[in-house]
């Protein structure tokens, strides 16, 4: 049952890539797309803090202070991705083309070990729930990003390649098993990862984060997850 229920919320990871447009034409209808975007953001930034880092806190027993210093590193690999993209898309066509593959391949690790986690992270019906639908909602954020940043390119090869890795994720979790030290520290590095590339959309410079969306997001979905508990 766990696999077919992992299985369901790699498909809805597949999902939001192959059909993230819908945000663009939000626009048309003169609804702010970075509105869902940075409330998506909150609720991914909430589900690391309020349920993430404490099962991580779990296993500090018996790994130490590492399980922390890999979500740094987490953290400080996809910022500088980031830095990385954002000066290859202010120099010339080719910079461009090495900000696009750096930023899809980026995301493709991104994404395919999260979908590896679905199959080992979460212990419960609850669990993988809370994981989905803040990962779901995460990665409309990563979609959005990734389609101004792109553009055409984007949308033509790098969201299906982005969705499959979702699939090909959840299938690795399925067959491949390693240990639960190595999945605790895999876990570790998507948390940096995700506090990171939520916030970004939130800091000053070209990004358009919206503050009180993303207030909402973290807030709402925080206390939902406090409930739960």
């Amino acid at each position: 049952m766990a696999i077919v229920e992992s299985g369901i919320a790699a498909l809805i990871f597949a999902l939001v890539f192959v059909a993230g447009g819908w945000a663009v034409a939000l626009r048309k209808q003169r609804i702010d797309p970075h509105i869902i975007t940075s409330f998506s953001a909150g609720m991914a930034s909430a589900y690391v803090f309020v349920y993430a880092m404490p099962e991580l806190s779990h296993l500090q027993g018996e790994l130490g202070a590492i399980v922390y210093y890999v979500a740094l590193i987490g953290f400080l690999t996809f910022y500088g991705f980031n830095e990385l993209g954002v000066r290859f898309l202010k120099r010339d066509i080719d910079a461009h083309q090495r900000a696009y593959r750096l930023g899809v391949g980026g995301f493709a690790l991104y994404v395919w070990l999260v979908a590896y986690l679905l199959v080992h992270e979460a212990e419960s019906t609850k669990a993988e729930t809370l994981y989905t639908a803040a990962l779901a909602v995460h990665f409309l954020t990563v979609d959005n990003t990734l389609r101004e940043e792109h553009g055409e390119p984007y949308h033509r090869r790098g969201r299906f390649l982005l969705a499959a890795m979702a699939i090909i994720g959840w299938l690795s979790g399925v067959f491949i098993h390693l240990g639960p030290h190595t999945v605790a520290l895999i876990t570790a590095f998507v948390a940096g990862a995700v506090i990171v590339n939520s916030t970004i959309e939130e800091l000053p410079g070209e990004r358009q984060g919206r503050f009180v969306p993303f207030l909402l997001g973290g807030l709402v979905y925080g206390g939902i997850l406090l409930g739960l508990a």
